[in-house]
């Protein structure tokens, strides 16, 4: 889940392009008493270890597995160990990057001389990125708004995270020949330090973008600019002109005039400074907002034209109104479509969890486990393009009391962490206890137990939910006429979710015997896990009004946060998962396992990570049909659930559909007759919007279109309660889709066994004799040429059988001459059918029912040179064998 929180959102009615057009920073220069560096690499320790050599060595091993020749099994082991060599190396980048970050923040307000790391800002440069420090091989930028460019450290902090954001982004385009260095996003005690591999560039390898604020652009490699422009249309970010700031260059770039794009000294082209490669929302007062506040990708991606990562920036020119109204009017759609609709469907998932009649809101860790598992509030909302900070519009749209308890839980959080956060920047000290006695305090404070603690709400807190997130014009606050705090939203939720937020740990040792010294007991249970004793704990300390009393000491540690690329966990699973597949039993569902554990892990840092909810949609499908039924029917929810979620960030993408109609087809298998009725149908669903969707003719996507609606059709046909129409109706279309699928491939027995099936089960509805005819014709013909391609293919032979038996029926009934050699032909299949499977006991039963209506229409069957000798002899010895048996 990101961290991205809200600082309010745009008035439109009110602004004013010209007087929010924010200027950008002046560059500053560095101290006279030291010369500037060439490259940060001139500061490395030649000894320290090469993390970016390692990491793009172990990216381009991808590469080459690709172009092998060996088998499959071979290729995917070679795989899992080489992302397994990756995961290694990012958890070790990840566990020093985090160790040096903690200690540069601890160590941040100690006098200079004290200090073991060392500020290096005044020979690298750079301003917008806070403090520069270098150690280990690791470049770390700390986060703060020490210069005055972003209005606070909060706003500062927020361009860290919009800076690893826009690396993911541009790193899940996968352009070939586009770089990107290792990273890692740290939080501790309210800071931020970004950490990233050294890059082998300096101040002559750019030739994208711009390093001193604007004051130059480059664009002076056009095969570099192609590569950039690619990943900008999978973005969905407009090419536009760029002007330097005296006016006097204008270059045509794909992304924000200040990114930087450099050939590197190893050859590669390398991305860095991504903080703004999002467009901006419109500014809303707030000091150059357009630094820190911009649109979700997701909301960009789908947006009916491309935006420009410079709108409500000087960079635009004469464009920059263009720029400026088209991110408006996605802002709008956002707010007037996308948020309302969302709403709605948030309140119909919580409606299906919760008595949405009921005035309770929930409010036990049941409650909070399922809402968490129910919506993943965050990554919902960033999945529809929804930033964080229009939490209160989401809030003001929904009508259920549960989905709009939880929504401003979310909202409350976050503002109780940024002021958390933001006490723990002002307290200035080194030592570990000050901070954690500011931590304990405070959460005594949010307790509402007290007169003080419900002004401090009342006051501060819901001031601050205001200030931060944007709520329609003329809406109704969430805290007009709130008395207090509980009757809003439940407190111990709260309090849980904030601690989540901010990375402490409380004291559970310590709260059990505040509890016991009360004379209240433990009041839970010791097999709980160690979250729900801490939540158990909270509830009951604030029930009894004895959590702001025994405050002081309650939180025990307070844990850095480290966000780290998802790239590493997407393909670790990816990996896994191909291993899985050629495994059996325990081992490949350990596997498995292995494999939800890190696609989890990489939507927690990425939700809208679209090739990991794909790919984990496919690895739940491979479980669920291997599973019992019970753990299946979770498996199969589950899948659906990623589907859908990977289809909302690309609604169009045919293979997604096409994958879960497949699966769904699957799933239809483990259920039996009218169960299966809606499954088939949403499989048909998928398929064929599947099929509207391919702009090229696939086989493999319309024979399962075609397959399901045939499946389909059968289940409809058994059902009593099912009209003919709805089955000629999917028959219709089945036959249509395998029609096409055998255009493309002639030789495929099963397409042209299938559309034979259907065209009979058309031919039995049809109630007119010259139609009937005609669709048994085709049926006839698809059959005879699928037993030229195999002629003892025993489902064939069966299928075939069947639809002679069915057209002699017919026949019959209208007095067709041809009744009884159809029939003959009928039972001719039966037994070539017998002849391959000898145990094929559905044949066995049909010829012995074909012969009997043969009896009984008093053909001739005994004659020495009668065509029935064979099929009979065949119903004899079988006979003897089915006894036998």
């Amino acid at each position: 889940m990101s961290y991205c929180d809200s600082d309010g959102g745009p008035e439109l009615e009110e602004y004013d392009a010209e007087s929010t057009r924010a200027d950008c920073y002046e560059p500053k220069s560095p101290s006279p008493l030291e010369t500037p560096v060439e490259s940060v690499q001139d500061l490395k320790d030649p000894y320290a270890r090469d993390w970016n050599g390692e990491f793009q060595s172990l990216l381009a091993e991808a590469t080459l597995f690709e172009d092998s020749e060996s088998d499959k099994l071979t290729l995917s082991e070679k795989e899992l160990a080489r992302t397994l060599r990756l995961r290694h190396l990012s958890n070790s980048f990840a566990e020093e990057a985090t160790r040096i970050a903690v200690q540069i923040i601890q160590e941040l307000f100690l006098p200079v001389g004290n200090r073991r790391y060392k500020s290096v800002t005044h020979v690298v440069g750079g301003v917008a990125g806070g403090e520069k420090f270098v150690s280990s091989g690791i470049f770390f930028k700390l986060s703060r708004d020490w210069k005055g460019i972003y209005g606070s450290d909060c706003h500062a902090i927020k361009a860290a995270e919009l800076e690893l954001k826009g690396t993911m982004a541009l790193l899940d385009c996968r352009v070939n020949g586009l770089h990107f260095p290792l990273m890692a996003l740290i939080r501790y005690r309210g800071f931020a330090v970004v950490a990233q591999s050294i890059l082998p560039i300096n101040r002559s390898t750019l030739r994208y973008g711009s390093r001193d604020a604007g004051n130059t652009i480059k664009n002076e490699d056009p095969v570099l600019a192609a590569k950039f422009a690619a990943a900008a249309g999978l973005l969905n970010l407009k090419a536009h002109n760029v002007w330097n700031k005296d006016g006097t260059q204008c270059v045509l770039l794909h992304g924000p005039a200040d990114i930087e794009v450099h050939k590197g000294s190893d050859g590669r082209c390398y991305v860095v400074d991504t903080a703004r490669l999002f467009p901006p929302t419109a500014p809303d007062g707030k000091i150059r907002s357009q630094l820190y506040c911009t649109l979700r990708p997701e909301l960009v991606k789908l947006n009916s034209c491309a935006l420009s990562s410079d709108a409500f920036s000087r960079f635009g020119g004469s464009e920059n109104n263009i720029h400026d109204a088209e991110v408006i009017s996605a802002t709008q759609r956002l707010t007037q479509a996308i948020i309302p609709t969302f709403a709605s469907y948030l309140d119909k998932r919580f409606n299906e969890e919760y008595d949405s009649s009921s005035d309770k809101h929930p409010s036990s860790y049941a409650d909070f486990l399922t809402a968490t598992e129910l919506t993943s509030l965050g990554a919902e909302m960033h999945l529809h393009g929804i930033n964080y900070r229009y939490l209160l519009h989401v809030w003001h749209r929904l009508r259920g009391r549960a989905g709009r308890t939880f929504c401003l839980i979310e909202a409350c959080a976050r503002t109780a962490k940024h002021l958390l956060e933001e006490k723990w920047r002002c307290l200035e000290a080194a030592s570990e206890s000050r901070y954690l006695r500011e931590a304990s305090e405070f959460f005594g404070l949010l307790a509402d137990c007290d007169d003080e603690s419900r002004a401090y709400w009342l006051e501060t807190i819901a001031e601050e939910v205001l200030l931060r997130f944007s709520i329609p014009q003329g809406a109704k606050s969430p805290f007009s006429d709130v008395v207090n705090v509980s009757s809003l939203i439940p407190v111990p939720l709260l309090l849980f979710r904030t601690s989540q937020l901010v990375g402490v740990e409380f004291d559970t040792h310590y709260m059990k015997r505040v509890l016991v010294d009360a004379g209240l007991g433990l009041g839970v249970e010791s097999e709980a896990s160690t979250e729900e004793q801490v939540y158990k704990l909270l509830e009951a300390l604030v029930a009894h009004k004895l959590l702001k009393s025994s405050s002081k000491h309650i939180v025990c540690s307070i844990k850095p946060r480290t966000k780290y690329l998802h790239r590493v966990s997407f393909e670790e699973g990816t990996a896994l998962c191909r291993v899985a597949l050629a495994r059996q039993g325990p081992e490949a569902k350990r596997l498995f396992k292995q494999a939800n554990d890190r696609f989890a892990e990489c939507l927690t840092t990425k939700p809208n990570d679209y090739r990991a909810l794909y790919n984990w949609a496919f690895a739940l499908c491979q479980q669920a049909s291997a599973a019992s039924s019970d753990e299946a029917r979770i498996l199969w929810k589950e899948m659906a659930d990623k589907f859908s979620r990977a289809l909302i960030l690309q609604p169009k993408d045919w293979r997604a559909l096409a994958k879960w109609g497949t699966a769904l087809q699957m799933q239809s298998r483990t259920l039996d007759g009218a169960a299966a009725i809606p499954i088939l149908e949403e499989s048909s669903s998928k398929l064929n919007q599947a099929v509207s969707l391919i702009s090229f003719p696939h086989f493999k996507t319309l024979f399962n279109a075609g397959n399901a609606d045939l499946n389909l059709a059968r289940a409809l046909d058994h059902a009593t309660s099912s009209e003919h129409t709805q089955v000629e109706r999917a028959l219709t279309r089945s036959l249509q889709h395998l029609n096409k699928a055998i255009l493309l491939d002639p030789s495929s027995v099963d397409a042209l066994r299938n559309g034979a099936v259907a065209a009979a089960m058309l031919a039995r509805l049809s109630s007119e004799h010259v139609k009937k005819e005609a669709l048994y014709d085709k049926a006839f013909t698809l059959y005879q040429r699928a037993l030229e391609l195999n002629p003892k293919n025993p489902e064939v032979l069966y299928s075939f059988g069947n639809a002679c038996f069915r057209r002699a029926t017919s026949q019959r009934e209208r007095g067709d001459d041809r009744a009884s050699s159809t029939l003959l032909h009928a039972c001719l299949m039966y037994a070539a059918a017998l002849e391959c499977v000898p145990s094929f006991k559905d044949s066995f039963v049909n010829l012995s029912v074909g012969i009997s209506l043969a009896v009984k229409w008093r053909l001739s069957l005994t004659s020495r040179d009668s065509p029935w000798i064979q099929p009979i002899r065949k119903f004899l010895r079988s006979t003897e064998a089915f006894t036998g048996q």
